[in-house]
């Protein structure tokens, strides 16, 4: 992971069938990149779907939702302001 006041960059892997819920408490931007794999983030009941390499997701600050992984899967997420 890259960190500094404005920026984070991270890269995460995920394994099939893990489930995280975020709280939608950050104050930053979220930018994530699927690398491999397939993910599902589903806000506020809307589903979008990372299936191929270089789909995206951006969001504001502050929206809980859930992430789900298909499949094994790799994802760099950029946030800023950096936490």
């Amino acid at each position: 992971m890259a960190k500094t006041e404005g920026l984070e960059v991270k890269m995460t892997f995920r394994n099939a069938g893990d489930f995280r819920e975020s709280a939608g408490g950050a104050v930053c931007t979220n930018l994530a990149i699927l690398v491999a794999g397939d993910l599902e983030f589903e806000f506020k009941n809307r589903l979008y779907r990372l299936s191929t390499a270089g789909d995206y997701l951006l969001w504001k600050p502050n929206l809980p939702h859930i992430t789900r992984a298909l499949k094994d899967s790799n994802l760099v997420t950029v946030r800023w302001p950096g936490n």
